[in-house]
Order: C-alpha cells, then structure tokens, then sequence
C-alpha cells in the first residue's frame, strides 16, 4: 500500500440519490476520490459510481443503515478501511459528508425523549479507534 495522499478521498453518507449523490458527484469533479454509503438501493449507488468513474476518479458504494448505531463500527473496520486498502490504496478518508439520515417523527420542541434520542443519533458519528489523520467535515441534511 502507498503511503496516504492527504486530501485525496471523501466518504459520502447516502451518496445513492439526492443531495448527497449531488455532492458525491461535485466533489469527484473536483479530482476526488469518493466512497458512498446507501441504504438499500444499489442499482442508483452503482450508477453514482459508474458516473464518477467515468469522470476519471475512483469511486466505490458500500451499504450502511445509518440508523443502527451498532453498524457503524463494523462498517469501519470491516467495509470502509478493507475497501479504502484494496480499491483505493489508501489507509484512511479525508472528508466526510453525512448526509444519510432520517425525516424526525416529531418537531423538535414537542419530541419525546425517544424520538430526541433518534434526532441526535442521527447526526452523531462514531468513528473507529483511530479517526481519521485530518480534518473531517460534516454535512447533515433532512431530505
């Protein structure tokens, strides 16, 4: 593996559709790399892939259910830095975006406590044991 070009890869939560297949795609014209995130729909994340591809770039989809806290972990150790390795010959991500989410059941001021828990979780990260060597930017958005 060649050593980690800072500034070079960007993750994209929910990069399959949207704001976030929008920005995937912007910021691989920009001369970045890109991994996305989708839920469930890996024929629109493979054409976001195949689009930036051809752009030149390298690209990669990997599905994540941001939902469940517990995937995160797994999804970093066992997806993202085993992909990162093998497709992109590199050890860690530059930028990431979060853009995967869900619409809140409730407003914010009349949320129960369970439902506030969700607005948080939703746009909290949980990184593996070791982040990322440089700044990560976070994009959060309800679509």
């Amino acid at each position: 593996m060649k050593p980690h070009q800072v500034g070079n890869t960007t993750l994209v939560t929910g990069g399959s559709r949207g704001l976030g297949r929008d920005m995937a795609i912007n910021i691989a014209k920009k001369g970045l790399d890109v991994v996305i995130t989708y839920q469930s729909n890996q024929t629109a994340a493979d054409s976001v892939v195949s689009e930036i591809k051809k752009m030149g770039q390298k690209a990669l989809a990997l599905p994540l259910d941001v939902s469940i806290y517990e995937n995160y972990e797994p999804f970093f150790s066992d997806k993202l830095l085993p992909a990162l390795n093998n497709s992109f010959q590199a050890s860690a991500i530059d930028y990431l975006i979060h853009n995967a989410g869900q619409i809140a059941p409730a407003l914010f001021e009349t949320a129960s406590i369970s439902e506030f828990k969700d607005m948080i979780h939703m746009i909290k990260i949980k990184w593996p044991q070791t982040p990322p060597k440089d700044d990560v930017y976070t994009h959060c958005s309800n679509q």
